[in-house]
């Protein structure tokens, strides 16, 4: 606490220069000390803007480049004040023994969206966070399947109150926020939130909710990508990664054979129930202008558990990974989210099937290496 004072102390008066495009607080607290010092922190907590309380007056002002959660704070009270703002003129009263119970914030558009946000959906919040602690302890039956169809309502009404709010706000940073906080409960998902996103004007899409919807948005279609590029018809996407002695083997290497690109690991039980099945199949087929191409998905400290595995289930063909896990990066490549997974490419390296497990496997090579 110490520190922190300190660190309030060396901060000039005026942090910024007085600025037309930026905010101003203007705050009165009944019952404040005279010298108390006042100072508004931002989303990540520091200090950018204080003052010296005289007779429960302030003025903090500065530039903010854009909008976002702040809070103001007191020496010697405990409670702070949170504004969603942005270059604002802003005026607040409240009374110091009961800061956030008495504050009223007048000149910030922003921050009364935010305000009404709070009063509609906060009621919903905990209606969802009751009926959730009943179904969890209710056994299955007919009373919670009643439970659980209230729930249901109760999504299908917080997503029109969410239209209802983003519509009356299309210009607003707190439509972005709400569809950021609500996103996760929209029936179309990640789909749904870039519909619903793509309505509002740019003056919402800024600030770190727009950054992440932004991003969820794109991570989704890149994904969507991965996955198209990996569809049957599809050319397989290229890729490098080096082989169990450390040496680069690349996809395309293999162009002019059948390759069948097995996504696998040591540590999964599928796969090492499978793999006697692979090595069945590689034996039958290795003369007919086929192989196998193995990705494992083992950790970087599993390099001896991926050998061991390799030795043990027989598995004789050659092996690539990179030893990071599920971020490996041919798994991403391939949009892969669980193994075992396998494509089967012909010589022009066009994929033709995929998934094939068990006699599957075995009927589509006989179907192509005929």
């Amino acid at each position: 606490m110490i520190k922190k004072l300190i660190i309030l102390f060396l901060l000039p008066i005026a942090v910024f220069a007085q600025n037309k495009k930026g905010y101003t607080i203007q705050g009165n607290i009944a019952g404040l000390k005279d010298s108390t010092l006042v100072f508004l922190k931002d989303a990540a907590g520091n200090a950018i803007a204080q003052d010296y309380a005289f007779k429960g007056k302030f003025k903090l002002f500065g530039n903010l480049t854009e909008p976002m959660f702040t809070k103001i704070g007191f020496i010697g009270l405990e409670e702070e004040i949170e504004l969603y703002m942005y270059n604002d003129a802003i005026t607040l009263k409240a009374t110091s023994s009961n800061l956030n119970k008495t504050v009223a914030v007048s000149g910030s558009t922003l921050h009364n969206d935010y305000t009404t946000y709070l009063k509609t959906f906060n009621p919903i919040r905990d209606k969802f966070n009751d009926l959730s602690a009943r179904i969890n302890t209710t056994k299955s039956g007919t009373q919670r399947d009643s439970l659980i169809n209230v729930f249901e309502k109760t999504k299908k009404y917080a997503i029109s109150e969410v239209d209802k709010f983003t519509a009356a706000r299309l210009a607003s940073p707190a439509s972005t926020f709400v569809l950021y906080v609500v996103n996760p409960i929209f029936p179309g998902g990640v789909d749904e939130l870039a519909d619903k996103y793509q309505k509002l004007k740019p003056a919402a899409k800024v600030g770190e909710f727009a950054r992440a919807i932004e991003s969820i948005i794109a991570e989704h279609h890149a994904k969507q990508e991965a996955a198209n590029a990996t569809d049957v018809g599809a050319i397989a996407p290229d890729f490098i990664q080096n082989d169990v002695d450390g040496k680069p083997v690349s996809l395309s290497s293999f162009r002019g054979k059948y390759v069948l690109v097995d996504f696998w690991a040591s540590w999964c039980r599928p796969c090492r129930l499978e793999n006697p099945n692979v090595v069945a199949a590689y034996n039958k087929f290795k003369n007919k202008n086929f192989t196998v191409l193995g990705v494992s998905l083992d950790r970087q400290n599993g390099k001896d558990a991926w050998l061991n595995a390799i030795k043990q289930d027989n598995l004789t063909w050659t092996h690539v990974s990179d030893l990071n896990f599920w971020d490996n990066a041919v798994a991403r490549l391939y949009n892969v989210n669980s193994i075992p997974f396998n494509l089967l490419i012909d010589p022009s390296g066009k994929i033709i099937a995929k998934n094939l497990r068990e006699e599957a496997l075995h009927q589509a090579l006989e179907k192509f290496l005929q």
